[in-house]
Parts: C-alpha cells; sequence; structure tokens
C-alpha cells in the first residue's frame, strides 16, 4: 500500500489517478482540483506541483524516456 504523508497544504482527498515511474523511486498524481504532483515515493512528499490545468487531470503518465512527465 503506498502512503502519502499529508503534511503539505497541497494534498486533498480529489485524486483521481497515481502512476509510478519504471525505477519506483517517484509517482505523478493528478487530481480533480487540477493540480498534478510529483511524489518521492521514498518520503512520500511532493516534491513538485504542476499548476495551471483548465480542468481535473484524469490520467498522467511518465515518458518512456523517464524524464518527461504528461498530465
Amino acid at each position: 500500500m503506498l502512503k502519502i504523508k499529508n503534511d503539505d497544504s497541497y494534498y486533498n482527498d480529489k485524486m483521481t489517478i497515481l502512476r509510478k515511474h519504471r525505477d519506483g523511486s517517484l509517482a505523478v498524481s493528478g487530481g480533480l482540483d487540477a493540480i498534478g504532483r510529483l511524489w518521492d515515493l521514498r518520503t512520500g512528499r511532493s516534491i513538485h506541483v504542476m499548476k495551471g490545468h483548465a480542468k481535473g487531470i484524469l490520467s498522467c503518465a511518465f515518458h518512456p524516456n523517464g524524464y518527461q512527465v504528461v498530465t
């Protein structure tokens, strides 16, 4: 089970999608709040917030090169 720490003010219960990086160290998530987040899975903390989406995020993925994210 994945445990994400809720001590940063960006996280809420509206997450709709979560995808893990192939090396298992990162995850990307999206939610109905139209904010994407990059997570450090070792610490469970959000390390980058992606704002500016017009609507809620229903899908996200890591690019096959492992260095880019699509939301």
